[in-house]
């Protein structure tokens, strides 16, 4: 084998080991305009599907139940009162009223910031304003998917 052939498959085993160390079992699907990074955070794509505003990304639905099926670690955000949480919320979601969201609040969590985020309330209002308060705090992993009401998926 000539000197070049080797330094190639060389770095070709290289560039593979590399890339290896960033991948982990939670990939989002293919067709999710996402993409994982080292970190296990989920960056959007600039396809049009997701809108990234004020530190955070909104996208639909489908792919924030996308995220929750792929990690089991993310986060599910309700931000709306305790009443209407109590009558209709996605499993598994935490409830932290809108207003109540501070650096107190989020502190309590113990969160790291790098943390997959995934926010909603009724109708999407409230859960755009909680994830620009996210993002203020410095969180930088918010995904906010609108209201319950477009929700198609199981509910408790």
């Amino acid at each position: 084998m000539s000197i070049k052939k080797l330094a190639a498959v060389i770095v070709l085993i290289i560039i593979s080991a590399l890339n290896a160390g960033c991948k982990n079992d939670n990939e989002v699907l293919e067709n999710m305009e996402f993409k994982e990074t080292c970190g296990n955070e989920y960056q959007a794509a600039s396809t049009g599907k997701t809108e990234e505003t004020k530190g955070y990304s909104t996208i639909s639905a489908e792919d924030a139940k996308t995220i929750m099926d792929e990690n089991p670690h993310a986060i599910i955000l309700d931000v709306r009162t305790k009443e209407e949480y109590d009558k209709k919320h996605i499993p598994d979601s935490i409830l932290i009223p809108n207003e109540n969201i501070s650096e107190d609040t989020v502190s309590e969590l113990d969160l790291p910031s790098d943390s997959v985020i995934l926010i909603y309330c009724r109708s999407g209002n409230r859960s755009k304003q909680a994830a620009s308060k996210l993002a203020e705090l410095g969180y930088s992993n918010i995904f906010d998917f609108g209201g319950i009401k477009d929700w198609p998926y199981e509910t408790e």
